[in-house]
């Protein structure tokens, strides 16, 4: 359990006050109870504690106190809310859990009963605490080019993280033309990324985990909206984009954003909410030209996470760039790491819907990325005990773009 899940309730009425720390008696996930009588004195406790569960007396005004928490719920995704009423109110029920409340409950009801309601709710919060602390990343993959491959390298990389930390990873697709992650993986569903960046109510891990599609034991996908409706994608509002990746980095321990061919506004953005940035490339001039456009424009942004590049197709025919000198035209500052040619294990993923994994485990292409997560998961680790030292690069260089 994790020690920092507490009660705090709010009301003026001490026999609210009583009967809720008698009902939760000494239990160690709901107590101690911390009681506040005003809603400023809540969000003031709110904003320094990391409290689960939050008991709120509507009484006297359950309309005033019920507009009031419309807004202040989701703001607080790492929090689970219970009203509290004189007596049942169906009007009141419903309006509560429409603002975003999990539980309501009359006064009169408050007694033993109540434990496991709130207990399964806290609980709900100390797993998502527990996978929080243990350092949820999210690392954003650019490509420099339509087929570049880096929709490939995302897949492979969040699958990897998954079975290697033995815990789901989330690939997210923000491929808006094409959905490149679905048709990656055979995978469909009618809900995605779209409809939590525009939801009204909360956000919190477990509408996430509800909304992704489950692939394995060890990745969960969440679909871009030309996967769910392609005559007519629905647009994604980046408004809430920032608080939507932190929702993502409770849920699960790595998340990887794949983010091929959008405009410099929203990948800038993405980068910028990322702990780590890893970008694809064909050694072609098309691609160094592009590639060195994105990476001026991240400087220029202020973006300083780790940034990485990794090389596509380097050994095929008709490559007269090399390495070096891709490296020297980029003027990176990191290393410029190749990725093994290795077409016929990337066209059975493929043609399978299978990461390398499953369908290629002995590829040498399935090998370099392997290692590179584990690189990733080491050096993450390294960081935690390291903390507050400079983040890491992301596959263990701690190198930046010039």
């Amino acid at each position: 359990m994790n020690g920092s899940v507490r009660t705090i309730l709010l009301s003026s009425d001490t026999d609210v006050e009583t009967s809720l720390v008698e009902a939760f008696g000494s239990d160690a996930l709901l107590t101690p109870t911390a009681t506040v009588g005003s809603l400023d004195e809540l969000e003031a406790m709110l904003a320094v504690r990391p409290f689960g569960l939050v008991v709120v007396d509507v009484q006297p005004d359950p309309d005033a106190m019920i507009a009031t928490l419309r807004a202040l719920i989701p703001t607080k995704p790492n929090c689970r809310f219970v009203v509290i009423a004189e007596a049942f109110d169906k009007a009141i029920l419903l309006e509560s859990m429409q603002a975003g409340a999990r539980h309501y409950l009359p006064k009169d009801w408050i007694g033993p009963d109540v434990v496991p309601i709130c207990r399964e709710l806290a609980e709900q919060i100390s797993g998502d605490s527990s996978e929080s602390d243990s350092g949820g990343r999210v690392i954003t993959v650019l490509s420099s080019s339509g087929g570049c491959g880096a929709t490939t390298f995302a897949v492979n990389l969040a699958a990897e993280l998954g079975i290697i930390s033995e815990a789901r990873s989330l690939l997210v697709d923000f491929d808006l033309r094409f959905g490149g992650v679905a048709t990656h993986l055979g995978v469909s569903g009618e809900y995605g990324l779209a409809d939590l960046l525009s939801r009204d109510g909360p956000l919190d891990a477990d509408l996430v985990r509800s909304t992704a599609i489950s692939k394995s034991d060890w990745l969960s996908v969440l679909l871009s909206p030309a996967s769910i409706n392609f005559a007519d994608p629905s647009p994604l509002y980046f408004d809430e984009l920032q608080a939507t990746l932190g929702v993502f980095r409770t849920g699960f321990p790595f998340t990887v954003l794949d983010a091929p061919g959008l405009p410099f506004e929203a990948a800038g953005a993405l980068a910028g909410f990322s702990d780590e940035i890893a970008i694809v490339l064909n050694l072609s001039v098309k691609d160094l030209r592009h590639t060195r456009f994105l990476l001026e424009g991240l400087a220029k942004a202020g973006i300083d996470a780790p940034l990485h590049l990794f090389a596509n197709r380097c050994k095929g025919a008709g490559k007269p760039i090399s390495l070096k000198d891709a490296q020297e035209t980029l003027e990176f500052a990191g290393e410029l790491r190749p990725l093994p040619e290795d077409i016929v294990a990337a066209t059975d993923s493929l043609h399978s819907g299978e990461p390398l994994a499953k369908s290629a485990a002995k590829s040498k292409l399935r090998k370099a990325i392997r290692s590179y997560a584990e690189e990733f998961i080491h050096n993450d680790q390294d960081d935690t005990e390291a903390a507050p030292a400079k983040k890491r690069g992301l596959f263990g260089g701690r190198e930046k773009a010039a």
